[in-house]
């Protein structure tokens, strides 16, 4: 992989992330590199976001994680 490798080049990394809809990495640098790497399974590509969120979940609760369709939501309070 080059360093003007672009999003379109890994078609395996397009599309919104499955788990909140948003572009993967991010809106900033759509498509300009994979995205997180999912916990839940470990090859789903996600935005960043959703990446810090699982790592958060996991660390917060000590549970699974919900399916990729749902947004990963830590409690306050």
């Amino acid at each position: 992989m080059s360093l003007n490798t672009t999003f379109s080049e890994f078609p395996d990394y397009a599309g919104p992330c499955p788990r909140c809809g948003e572009p993967v990495p991010s809106r900033e640098n759509r498509g300009q590199y994979p995205g997180a790497l999912s916990r839940l399974d470990n090859k789903t590509h996600i935005c960043s976001q959703c990446g810090q969120d699982e790592a958060m979940y996991q660390w917060a609760t000590g549970g699974e994680l919900p399916p990729l369709n749902q947004p990963v939501k830590i409690k306050e309070g």
